[in-house]
């Protein structure tokens, strides 16, 4: 089994570059909490294991925070994606950012951009599974390219490191499963 990892804002995996000022704001995890107007805060930790982790977001709320502050999350130097959080509610809490595959070093960076303040508190990376998710591949699509209401067909295929595939399943925005 793999500890958690909880990075609060005065841990030596946890960086602020520029002007980030002790908040006054109830609720701070271990507490003491940081905001900012135009920076950003980073928290990484080296992954004790490749595999899926969940990430979640500790903040203080104010009515004077952010409502779309972006948090960038990274495995290494790639950014896997970017939630935007409304920190004017939900604070004091831990806030589910979602689940990601982490093979490195797993970073989070809070990004305040001016619109209210930003809040850097603490960042939990929970280990979910070191069952990395199959890769999967379309070789072909027919026609190409497709005019919009015909018909189109798919061949593929997918690779699991850890086993076989049983099954595959193809998901449509427009059609579902």
């Amino acid at each position: 089994t793999y500890d958690d990892i909880v990075i609060d804002e005065g841990d030596s995996s946890a960086t602020a570059k520029g002007n980030w000022s002790r908040s006054g704001a109830s609720g701070a995890y271990g507490g003491v909490s940081l905001y900012s107007r135009d920076t950003t805060a980073t928290y990484t930790f080296q992954a004790q294991t490749s595999g899926t982790y969940e990430v979640s977001l500790w903040w203080t709320q104010l009515s004077s925070r952010a409502e779309k502050a972006p948090v960038k999350i990274y495995d290494g130097s790639s950014l896997l994606k970017t939630v935007y959080v409304n920190q004017r509610i939900d604070g004091s809490q831990w806030n589910v950012m979602g689940t990601f595959q982490f093979s490195s070093y797993p970073k989070v960076v809070i990004v305040s951009t001016g619109d209210g303040s930003t809040c850097a508190d603490a960042v939990w990376f929970r280990f979910i599974s070191d069952n990395t998710p199959p890769s999967a591949y379309i070789d072909t699509i027919t026609p190409n390219p497709a005019e919009p209401g015909q018909a189109v067909q798919f061949s593929g295929h997918g690779t699991d490191n850890e086993g076989s595939i049983a099954a595959y399943q193809w998901e449509s925005n427009i059609d579902g499963p």
